[in-house]
Order: C-alpha cells, then structure tokens, then sequence
C-alpha cells in the first residue's frame, strides 16, 4: 500500500503481508457492492448509488499495479461486478458494447485511472437512465394509487392497506408517492376525504354523520376535528356559508 492509499503489487506478485489482511477485506466490500449499486438504482437512491460507484472508481484510480497478471486479476475483482450491472442496464448499442469491451479488457498494460473514469461516466449514465425508466412506470403506478383511493373513500385508505393492494411494502410505498408528488400518501387521502366532504355539504343534504361515514371515517367528532383543521371552519359551519376558505 502506497503511502497516497494506492495499491502496489510486490515483487513475485506477493503483497506485503502486513497488509494482506486490510487489503483482503477492502477488496471482499467493494467486490460486493455491485449488489448494493443494483439496489440503488432500482429504487432511486442517487446520493447512495453515487457514493458507492465514487468509492469503487476511487479505489481503482488511486492504485498502482504493476505489470502482472496478479495486478489484471485484482481489477476485475473489484471492477467486474460494476460492469455487469451496467452491461444489464445499459441501452444497447455499438458505442456501449465498444465501451463495455474496454472496460473488459484485462492487458497487463492498462490505464487504471482511465479505466476508473470511463467506469464512473458510464455508471452515471445508467443510473440516468434507469431512472428515467423508473420514473416512467412510477408514473403509472402513482396514477393507480390515485384512482383507487378517489374509487374507496369510505373504505380503509391506510398506508397498510393500500401497500398490500399494490404488493408493496409500506415504507417503500410511501416512499414512492412522496417522491412523485412531493405529498404523503397520508395527506393525499385526507384531502381526498376532504374534498368529498365539501362535495356532499355543497350538493346534498346528507347529515354530518352520514357524511363522515362517507368520507371513510368512523368517528363524528375526529372528521369534524380534522375538516375544522383543514378549512377553518366545522362542516355545519361551511355548509352555512361561514367564513369558507374553499
């Protein structure tokens, strides 16, 4: 190990064996960080994918291999689970398969630095455009959620429940619609809720209990709570024309 924190290869391609160890275990974490780099970019998570590619191509471009097959082979350990993540996202196409193709190339004279670099531009350029595909069918998914929760106002409209519909985990599904909208899943629904509300006060002349039932909630007095909160004003209050923000 260089004094800058590069690697060297020793003579008979044997490393110092004090730092064989540290070396070994460097090597086991971002071998596998490939995994986490697929999860990244399924999901979305820009500021994690790029910290792990800038820890993979850092490693690369600060080491100092020699001429040897030991020095090819360490690169691959740690480059190749990168390159096989972008060679499954990655458009095809000649001037990726090119670029592809060097990265792959494995001489015994090879340019790390350079290797580094075109393995940090072209991983960005997947991420990119994973997530303009993410967000394409994330789109899609938001307009469902939308429409089943317009569709079951007076039924359960918990972050639980509508996980489950859609065969998702309730943090990731928050996530989700948070990311898209800029608005909680939980917000949503209320406002929904409210709406209806509004809707039935302005258009019938259903009583306030009824109304809350209609809107999907159980308890009186919670719905007159939270529409107070909400306009400023009770519902009886807002059907009497008082003082109505909406």
């Amino acid at each position: 190990v260089t004094e800058e924190g590069g690697v060297s290869i020793l003579q008979n391609g044997w490393m110092a064996s004090e730092y064989n160890a540290r070396l070994e275990e460097q090597l086991h974490r971002l071998s596998g960080m490939a995994g986490f780099c697929q999860r990244y970019l399924e999901e979305g998570m820009r500021a994690e994918y790029e910290g792990a590619v800038h820890e993979i191509c850092d490693f690369l471009e600060n080491a100092s291999p020699a001429s040897s097959y030991e020095s090819a082979a360490l690169y691959m350990m740690v480059a190749a689970p990168l390159i096989c993540l972008l060679r499954r996202t990655l458009p095809d196409g000649t001037e990726n398969a090119g670029r592809l193709t060097q990265l792959c190339e494995s001489n015994l004279q090879m340019d790390w630095g350079k290797k580094a670099k075109l393995l940090r531009t072209m991983a960005q350029e997947a991420f990119d455009d994973s997530e303009r595909q993410r967000l394409n069918g994330l789109q899609g998914l938001i307009l469902q959620v939308e429409h089943y929760v317009q569709s079951h106002l007076d039924e359960d409209l918990s972050l639980g429940k509508i996980s489950q519909v859609f065969s998702y985990s309730p943090a990731h599904m928050a996530r989700l619609f948070k990311q898209y909208t800029a608005v909680s899943l939980r917000d949503y629904v209320q406002d929904q809720r409210i709406r209806l509300a509004l809707e039935l006060l302005r258009s019938t002349s259903l009583k306030i209990y009824e109304i809350t039932r209609r809107c999907g909630y159980e308890n009186t007095a919670y719905f007159i709570r939270v529409f107070k909160g909400v306009t400023g004003v009770t519902p009886q209050e807002w059907r009497n024309g008082e003082n109505r923000r909406f």
